[in-house]
């Protein structure tokens, strides 16, 4: 393990940034962290309710078991503090666990905007938690890049469809002569009658995250049923023309 880790794993050295090629960049903690920060004497408790308080506001309502998730500390540490933190029970119809809100998340939100479908990477925050994902989503999501071949459902490296605030399919991508290339596609039941052209709009998105100059999009033969192929190809067509 490189010293460097060691030394910021022990409070010696602190990450200030990353460069455009993704390096670390260190400098000594009272070089680049509040003053305050160095002198705290928080007990274990006072910062893991801290965090919880955290966690809550990302999530906004959340099962105890969530939020456990979300922070990756025992389910039995956050039912013991939550009472002790500025989060409030909550009742959400379906769920058959108790939850709690953040406060901020009880305010009714403003007219939501616009978000255009994408692909989530397999290791998503969204997807981290699968029971949250499955309660919210009705979306089982799976990982099977170490599956053989022959054992895996939707592929190598699958990332799930989101559109309109739902998880509506999944498609097996890789990039291939400067193209990215669809391995599998499926969609949920509840995937709706704009799935298609969410699955373009989606596709082109990705495509052009790379610093490539192509940005077209391949569907293998074989990465769905004929017809769903066709139509996908299709969408494709019409969104690069429109």
């Amino acid at each position: 393990m490189p010293a460097v880790e060691i030394l910021g794993w022990a409070g010696e050295l602190a990450c200030t940034r990353r460069t455009a090629g993704g390096h670390r960049l260190f400098d000594l903690p009272d070089r680049c962290i509040p003053g305050h920060l160095l002198t705290d004497r928080a007990t274990d408790d006072e910062c893991l309710r801290t965090l919880l308080e955290h966690a809550g506001r990302v999530l906004a309502v959340a099962t105890a078991d969530d939020l456990a998730g979300y922070l990756r500390i025992h389910p039995q540490t956050v039912t013991r503090l939550l009472p002790t933190t500025p989060l409030v029970p909550a009742t959400v119809g379906p769920w058959d666990k108790a939850a709690w809100a953040h406060p901020a998340a009880l305010t009714p939100p403003g007219e939501p905007r616009p978000q255009p479908a994408l692909f989530l990477g397999p290791f998503d925050n969204l997807l981290w938690h699968r029971p949250r994902a499955r309660r919210l989503f009705t979306f089982t999501h799976l990982f099977e890049a170490y599956k053989p071949a022959d054992r895996r459902t939707h592929g190598y490296y699958v990332c799930p469809l989101l559109a309109d605030g739902r998880l509506i399919g999944r498609a097996d991508l890789t990039r291939h002569d400067n193209a990215l290339t669809v391995l599998h596609v499926s969609f949920e039941d509840h995937a709706g009658p704009d799935a298609h052209s969410h699955f373009a709009d989606a596709c082109h998105h990705m495509a052009t995250l790379t610093t490539q100059t192509q940005t077209h999009t391949l569907i293998a033969d074989d990465a769905a049923k004929p017809a769903l192929v066709t139509a996908l190809r299709t969408a494709l067509t019409e969104h690069v023309t429109s």
